[in-house]
C-alpha cells in the first residue's frame, strides 16, 4: 500500500564519529543501537546532540538552522562542524510525519491562500510516526 508523507518536523540531531573500520549501525530493529545510539565505545571521542526541538530556545539554535521547504515535507538543515581527526562524521536524525494512505484529500488551499484544516493530520486515516535516518558526511 502507498502511503503519503506530511508535517515532516524535525526533532533531535546527533552527530557521532567512529573508527571507519567499526561504523554505526544501521539496523532499526533495536533504536538503542541504532546510529549514535550504538556501541558508545566503538566512539572516537565526539558524540554531541546539536539539535534539539523540544528545548527552549532549542538546542544548537545559534549555530544550527532548520529550513522547512513549505508543504513538500522536506527538511533541509546545515551547522557549523567541530574539529576532528577524522574525514567522516555520522549524522543521527530523528523525525516525525504524519502516514496517510492516500485514499482522502489531506489539505485544500483556499482562494486567499490559506490551508482549509478539514483533512489534516487528525484525520482517521492519518497516523503519527517517529522516524530515525543516519548517514555519513565528508569534513572538508
Amino acid at each position: 500500500e502507498t502511503m503519503d508523507v506530511f508535517n515532516v518536523e524535525l526533532i533531535n540531531t546527533h552527530i557521532c564519529t567512529f573508527d571507519p573500520l567499526s561504523p554505526p549501525s544501521q539496523d532499526l530493529s533495536d533504536i538503542s543501537t541504532f546510529g549514535c545510539f550504538g556501541d558508545r565505545d566503538n566512539y572516537d571521542e565526539h558524540f554531541f546532540k546539536i539539535y534539539d526541538s523540544q528545548s527552549t530556545p532549542p538546542i544548537g539554535s545559534s549555530d544550527f538552522d532548520v529550513i522547512v521547504e513549505g508543504l513538500s515535507n522536506i527538511v533541509q538543515f546545515s551547522f557549523l562542524t567541530f574539529d576532528t581527526a577524522r574525514t567522516t562524521i555520522w549524522i543521527h536524525v530523528q523525525l516525525t510525519l504524519y502516514l496517510q494512505d492516500g485514499t482522502r484529500r489531506r489539505l485544500q488551499v483556499t482562494n486567499n491562500g490559506n490551508l482549509d484544516n478539514d483533512d489534516q493530520a487528525t484525520a482517521d486515516n492519518a497516523s503519527q510516526q517517529i522516524r530515525h535516518f543516519i548517514t555519513n558526511t565528508a569534513i572538508v
